[in-house]
């Protein structure tokens, strides 16, 4: 009997794609941990802000350079190719300052050699023939006694030192005329309190003199009424030469062109105590000092408005006032013990203020206020003597 051999089947092709196998394969391939993701996000972060930053010095109005070790330039931005007229050819590795002495001038132009000297970063105007820059050099951080170089920014600041020249010249000429306005006014003053005192005095005394006589050639002759009369015209007259005395006084005090700001000073500190019953503390040593005419009237005039100032708001029950002399100049202080006030925030223009200012300012001199809520109000001017 015989035996029949099974023959097999032949096998079927597998009908699974053939990139099946790969793409498991890839799915069994280790994923990026948490650390690579993080780094790798840092990274692309990093490249940004690089991107973003190169792109800021790229398009900054000024020029900026670092400068290597060996004083070379490492890398310029656009404005330093129109500033210096050179292309980035010629600028990266060049000796920076061999590409700024002809536009600044000297034999250190970026004073790269001094900021290494000091180790600190430098500050400053350069002044080029009839051009102006700003030049600011801070050092790359280094080890003490390190030097890798420094980044300088350079900036064409002509058009505005022009203009702040122009408003400096300005400021003078303004300052220059209100000194001839204010000298002007004093010498106009005098003259006006002079012709008062001179003519309109010795007319009211000589009138008064007359009345007087009258009454004694009419000795009960008019009767009551007639000496009534009298007494009231002759009590006007005495007013009017008192009221005279103050305005010529006011205007120009005879104290201090004959006896010098002190005398004038020790004058109007009585004035204050009388009008307003403010005790003062007088202390003059420098009152015997020989002071210009218009430093003597600059120092009363502060001391004036001062005390004006004292008796309208100050609220004050003690001025103390000191004339000293200090370091060639003569100090004028008048300090009071009143409520005080904020100098930011002073009500309304405050001419009186910057009267004194300007006064002091004319003559070579200055003039502070410190005042506080309080603590009350101690005025300071400082003049040149002569």
């Amino acid at each position: 009997m015989t035996t029949s051999k099974k023959t097999r089947a032949p096998k079927r092709p597998s009908k699974r794609p053939a990139g099946r196998r790969g793409a498991s394969r890839a799915a069994e391939a280790p994923r990026p941990t948490r650390g690579a993701r993080k780094t790798r996000a840092s990274f692309e972060q990093l490249s940004n802000v690089a991107t973003e930053w190169r792109t800021t010095v790229d398009t900054a109005r000024e020029a900026i350079l670092m400068i290597g070790p060996d004083a070379k330039i490492v890398r310029a931005n656009l404005a330093t190719q129109d500033l210096f007229g050179r292309p980035f050819a010629e600028l990266v590795g060049a000796s920076a300052d061999v590409m700024a002495e002809p536009l600044l001038g000297g034999s250190d132009p970026l004073r790269l050699a001094r900021t290494r000297k000091s180790g600190r970063p430098f500050r400053g105007e350069i002044r080029a023939g009839q051009r102006w820059f700003s030049l600011a050099v801070d050092p790359i951080p280094a080890s003490k006694g390190a030097w890798r170089g420094a980044v300088c920014r350079l900036r064409d600041v002509t058009e505005r030192k022009r203009a702040d020249l122009r408003l400096r010249r300005s400021l003078r000429q303004v300052r220059n005329l209100a000194a001839h306005l204010q000298e002007a006014r004093e010498e106009e003053r005098s003259l006006i309190a002079h012709q008062i005192h001179d003519q309109l005095g010795h007319d009211l005394t000589a009138l008064k003199l007359d009345l007087v006589w009258l009454r004694r050639q009419l000795p009960g002759a008019g009767g009551a009424q007639l000496e009534q009369r009298l007494d009231a015209m002759t009590g006007l007259l005495d007013r009017g030469l008192k009221t005279l005395r103050r305005i010529s006084t006011e205007l120009r005090p005879e104290l201090l062109d004959h006896f010098g700001p002190a005398a004038a000073i020790e004058w109007q500190a009585e004035e204050l105590r009388l009008r307003s019953g403010v005790r003062t503390r007088l202390d003059l040593r420098a009152g015997d000092l020989d002071l210009s005419n218009q430093t003597s009237t600059a120092l009363f005039r502060i001391l004036q408005e001062t005390l004006t100032n004292v008796a309208r708001h100050a609220e004050a029950r003690v001025v103390t006032i000191s004339l000293r002399r200090q370091n060639g100049h003569v100090v004028l202080r008048v300090s009071d013990d009143g409520r005080g006030f904020d100098p930011e925030r002073i009500p309304g223009p405050a001419f009186g203020l910057l009267a004194m200012r300007e006064r002091a300012l004319a003559l070579g001199g200055d003039l502070a206020v410190e005042s506080g809520p309080v603590k009350g109000t101690t005025v300071t001017a400082r003049l040149p003597i002569g």
